[in-house]
């Protein structure tokens, strides 16, 4: 490199030499370019685990904290303490409760209109069998006072 700056007078061997020099000179600089390259690759490999690590590390917490959460709920729900569990659940209770009245109150009904329908039949069937006695009645009552006619009748022809 020195030769160059210094000669400058055109011969062929300070030529080679500069550019000899220069070759060096830059491969040396490529060279640097390469050991930073590398030194930087190094450094983003290593705090690229380092992220993955720690993103490991979050992850894990946050699962734990999560099961332990999930399990604490689980507790609470055993336990009859969960307050998310608590309001549904009186909720169908009252619902439950509701639809045992209403279920009561309905049978009630169901046994009333079926004992209306047996006094119903039984008024009726009473109203009928008075109703075939009169029947009977008048009709062996006719037959008698047609065989008085008749032994009256035969009475007097003796």
């Amino acid at each position: 490199m020195a030769s160059s700056k210094k000669g400058g007078s055109g011969s062929g061997e300070d030529s080679s030499e500069s550019h000899a020099g220069t070759d060096t000179s830059c491969e040396q600089d490529d060279h640097s370019d390469d050991t930073m390259d590398e030194t930087r690759k190094k450094e983003t490999q290593f705090s690229m685990a380092k992220i993955e690590k720690h993103f490991y590390d979050f992850k894990e917490q946050w699962y734990k904290d999560r099961i332990s959460q999930v399990e604490k709920k689980i507790e609470e729900v055993k336990k009859g303490s969960a307050e998310e569990y608590k309001k549904p659940l009186k909720q169908l209770t009252e619902e439950g409760e509701d639809r045992l009245m209403i279920n009561g109150v309905l049978k009630e009904l169901q046994i009333e209109s079926i004992y209306n329908k047996y006094e119903a039949e039984k008024k009726s069937c009473k109203e009928q069998l008075e109703q075939d006695k009169l029947i009977l009645f008048n009709s062996i009552r006719d037959d008698i006072e047609d065989k008085i006619t008749e032994v009256m009748n035969n009475r007097s022809l003796f």
